[in-house]
């Protein structure tokens, strides 16, 4: 995580509590953080004991942050709350890619919706390579705008 760059690396995963290589080459890349997001981090990393640059963003303080918070209870017992008062039906960890492919779908090609999700696919792996950072941020720009744009509508109505 670069807060300074506002740039997420994704290099490994965390599954079954065990530290676990990612699935395939897209899974592997660098993606931008919208500025609130970093925003947010930088206060979070301000909070948390476990700030260091090789720390896990949300670390577990039972482990004394050598892995990160559980991601079931951190739905049941955080997210899905929350969900639940907002009126929302029953939500997963997979809900949210769901989600940003529904709305990528209203305003993106599907050759940049599988950047964003960090998708592979043949064509994908058809020699194009991977966008630079700067498209990136104007892929996932332009999807910020048009959630940005939805839920301003969805407030009036």
């Amino acid at each position: 995580l670069d807060l300074v760059r506002g740039v997420v690396t994704f290099r490994q995963g965390f599954v079954y509590a065990r530290i676990s290589p990612l699935k395939n080459e897209p899974s592997r890349t660098s993606l931008p953080l919208p500025r609130e997001v970093v925003e947010l981090l930088v206060e979070w990393r301000s909070v948390t004991p476990y700030h260091g640059p090789n720390d896990w963003v949300f670390a577990s303080p039972f482990t004394k942050g050598r892995t990160p918070l559980c991601r079931r209870n951190m739905m049941e017992k955080t997210i899905r709350p929350v969900a639940v008062k907002a009126g929302l039906p029953y939500i997963s960890w997979h809900s949210f890619r769901h989600s940003l492919n529904a709305w990528g779908k209203e305003c993106l090609p599907r050759h940049d919706r599988k950047t964003l999700l960090r998708h592979d696919s043949d064509r994908a792996n058809d020699g194009y390579g991977e966008p630079e950072m700067i498209r990136k941020r104007e892929i996932q720009q332009e999807l910020l705008e048009y959630v940005r744009r939805r839920a301003g509508h969805t407030k009036s109505l």
